[in-house]
C-alpha cells in the first residue's frame, strides 16, 4: 500500500502541472462551483472488510473510477466503480481472488473556502470478493455513505480524499457453505476529477 501511495504522489503532482490552465486568472467561488454538467475521475482506493467469521476479513488495493453530473454548486449525482489490483489479504493470509465494488450516490456538497469544498455521499453499493480455487466468495449490498473533501485546482481539475462506508448486509460462501452474516466494509480513496 505504501509503495502505491508513494507512486501516486508524483502522478498527482505532474497531473496538476500538465492540466492546470489559466490559474493566474481570478476565479470566484461562484465561477468555479457553479453547475457545469459532466465530470469524470480516477484514483486509488484501499478496501477493507471485517467480520467475526473466520476467513472473511480482507483488504484489497483498488483503482477507482467515477462518473458524475453536477446539478448545481450544492449537489452532484455520482457513480463509482472499484476494481481490485491486488489479491485479497485475508486473516488466513494472502489468497488468489478478484474484487469489485460499485455504488450510485447522491452527493450534497458545500464550499468552505474559495477553492475547497466538503461533501457527503448517500446511496447504494455492491461489493464482491471471489476467491479462486474453490475457496468461496463474499458478497454484500445495501445502503452506503461517505464523507470527503476536495480542492479545486482550477475550474476543471480537482483533487479529492474521502471515506466511504460500503455497507453491512452480506451473504458469504466459504468452503462450500453458505452463511448470512453481518460484515462491515469501507474504502478510503484519493483521486483526481476532470470537469467538462
Amino acid at each position: 500500500m505504501k509503495k502505491i501511495m508513494f507512486s501516486l504522489v508524483p502522478i498527482l503532482v505532474c497531473s496538476s502541472i500538465v492540466f492546470a490552465n489559466d490559474t493566474s486568472k481570478d476565479m470566484s467561488t461562484a465561477d468555479v462551483l457553479k453547475g457545469t454538467g459532466l465530470y469524470v475521475g480516477a484514483g486509488y482506493g484501499y478496501y477493507n472488510q471485517s467480520s467475526d467469521l473466520s476467513g472473511a476479513d480482507a483488504t484489497v488495493q483498488t483503482v477507482m473510477f467515477d462518473l458524475g453530473i453536477e446539478a448545481n454548486k450544492y449537489l452532484d449525482f455520482e457513480w463509482r466503480y472499484w476494481l481490485g489490483v491486488t489479491d485479497p489479504d485475508t486473516d488466513l493470509g494472502s489468497v488468489n481472488g478478484d474484487h469489485y465494488s460499485w455504488g450510485g450516490y447522491i452527493k450534497p456538497k458545500y464550499p468552505v473556502a474559495e477553492m475547497a469544498e466538503v461533501y457527503a455521499l448517500l446511496g447504494y453499493a455492491q461489493n464482491s470478493i471471489n476467491f479462486k480455487n474453490g475457496a468461496g466468495n463474499t458478497f454484500m449490498d445495501g445502503f452506503s455513505w461517505g464523507l470527503g473533501a476536495s480542492y479545486l485546482l482550477n475550474k476543471n481539475i480537482s483533487f479529492a480524499l474521502d471515506y466511504v462506508n460500503m455497507g453491512t448486509q452480506s451473504s458469504t460462501s466459504l468452503d462450500g457453505h453458505d452463511f448470512d452474516y453481518d460484515m462491515n466494509a469501507y474504502t478510503v480513496n484519493i483521486g483526481v476529477n476532470y470537469k467538462f
